[in-house]
């Protein structure tokens, strides 16, 4: 048996974090899954026991979400939100972000 979390990102979460993603470059049609389901896909991320082909659709297909994941890990992407989080939190008023 698998045991599935629901991981979503609260909307004062996604305030906080959207600043730091970088902008996509491809033009062209819209895309199937938002960044935000795709950062809930990440966050779900595989537990003990799992794998990334365990990640619920509602995220994304998990290749997608998967290569996300290392496509900002190889670009720093992760390093660059550890770093400046921090910071960026001290600018929301006290209370604001959970």
């Amino acid at each position: 048996m698998i045991l599935v979390w629901i991981v979503v990102m609260t909307a004062a979460q996604w305030t906080v974090l959207g600043p730091l993603l970088p902008v996509g470059k491809k033009s062209g049609p819209p895309r199937k899954w938002t960044k935000r389901q795709l950062i809930n896909g990440i966050r779900w991320g595989p537990w003990p026991g799992a794998s990334w082909r365990h990640a619920p659709e509602r995220y994304g297909k998990w290749e997608t979400v998967y290569g996300l994941f290392r496509r900002w890990q190889r670009d720093g992407i992760w390093a660059l939100i550890v770093t400046n989080l921090p910071e960026l939190r001290k600018s929301f008023p006290r209370g604001a972000v959970a």
